[in-house]
Formats: C-alpha cells, structure tokens, sequence
C-alpha cells in the first residue's frame, strides 16, 4: 500500500475566553480521510515551510473578507474594518506562499481561491452586480497565468501564449451562473473530455477540472465547436439546502 497524502488545511480564527484560537473545520477533515488521505491541521503560521515541507497538499477553507490592503485597494466604508481578520490573513498568505514556492497543490475553496489569486499576484472585485461581463487577455507568468478583467487581474489556467477570453456572471434569484468562453482549437469530444482523469495534458495534470466543477455546481454546461473555441456554464442555486442524515 502506497503512502497516504498528507493534506495541510489551514485553520479559522475565533475569539474566546483564552484570546485567539485556531481550529480545524471537522468536515473537511472527514472528507479528506474518507478519499484515503490525512488531514492535518495547521496551528502556528510561523511554521508555514515546515508545513510544506511535510504536506503533500494545502486546503485553504473559506471564510471572511481578505484585507483590501494586501491587493492594493482601500476602504469605502468604515464598516469594512469589522469584515476582515488579519489573522487569518497572515495565516492563510504564509502557508500559500510556502506551498506555491515548494511547487505543490493548493485547493482554494470559497475566500481560499481568493487568497491564490492574490497570492500570485491578482486582485479582487470586492462588489458584483447581478450581471457583469467582461473580456479578458490571459498571458503566461511563472508557469501560472494572469487575466485583466476590466483592469483587474485574475488567476486561469492556461500556459504560454496569450489567450483571449471571455467571463460573464448573472445572478438570477437564488441562481448564479458564470460562463467562460474560449476561442482557441475547441474539444473534439466532450464526454470524453468530461471523464474523470481524462487529460491531454500528459502525466502533470490530475483531468480533474470538469469532475470539480460538476461536485460544486448544480448544472455543468458544455459546448465547443472546433477550431473556433469552448464555452462553459456553471449554474448553482444558492439556497440553503437541509442536510439529510442516513
């Protein structure tokens, strides 16, 4: 039996009657476990090279607002302050950078994939109106890829070149459906590509991406013609759904 990955989650910040304590989301690690991994939760910033040097993976959960600071903005309004948590913050930047410096995976879930975007460089669009729509120039950085939406930059996939895409977001009711558009070679075949593990992109990629998207949305939409580009729709209802127990 082969060695079980070792996935570093990085922690939340409360306030008790002892100061500051950091606590690992249970869930997570239940997950984790159950997919064959361990999960270890991270108690002490300062240890962030230790961290990746031990782990073989970063979970960073979601959770409050990132300081605007740290992506170059500034405050609007002075009820912003209570939003964030510098805390969690230098928690969350360190163990981010050490695993991207130490080259290994890095799952951002919720504010988790805003501090990899900030981490690498880019920066937010802290307030979203029911409809944007925006296009976008992806050129290759460092192995990873930056996009200018509207003059902010964002995180994507892509390597080398310069990429031309196109990002719109609605929020219908309850529903937010993003759809990215691309206009590069198109897939040949969309079941295929839909597989989990099928990847063209040799033994460096997992050919996770639609399996992920298809686990966190409730509609994966997909349609690609060759030689003129690729566009797909993530549709989520965001109501509150109870949780059923067995």
């Amino acid at each position: 039996m082969g060695k079980k990955p070792v996935i570093v989650i990085a922690p939340e910040d409360v306030n008790d009657a002892f100061g500051i304590v950091f606590i690992m989301n249970k869930e997570y690690g239940d997950c984790i476990r159950e997919a064959g991994g361990i999960p270890m939760g991270a108690g002490d910033y300062r240890a962030a090279a230790d961290y990746a040097d031990f782990g073989d993976a970063l979970l960073i959960p979601g959770g409050p607002d990132i300081h605007m600071a740290r992506y170059g903005q500034y405050f609007t309004d002075s009820a912003e302050i209570a939003s964030f948590s510098n805390t969690r913050d230098d928690f969350d930047f360190a163990l981010c950078e050490a695993f991207l410096k130490a080259g290994k995976p890095i799952l951002g879930i919720g504010r988790g994939a805003q501090v990899l975007n900030v981490a690498l460089g880019g920066t937010l669009i802290r307030n979203i109106g029911p409809h944007l729509t925006a296009d976008c120039h992806v050129t290759g950085h460092l192995g990873n890829t930056y996009a200018v939406l509207d003059g902010t930059p964002g995180v994507f996939t892509h390597k080398n070149g310069v990429h031309k895409i196109r990002l719109e977001c609605r929020l219908e009711g309850k529903t937010i459906e993003i759809a990215v558009t691309d206009f590069g070679k198109g897939i040949p075949d969309i079941p295929k590509a839909m597989e989990p593990l099928f990847t063209t992109g040799g033994e460096e990629r997992a050919g996770l991406g639609f399996a992920v998207m298809q686990s966190f949305c409730d509609r994966v939409t997909v349609r690609s013609t060759l030689g003129k580009g690729t566009s797909v729709t993530l549709q989520k209802n965001l109501l509150r759904r109870e949780r059923t127990h067995d």
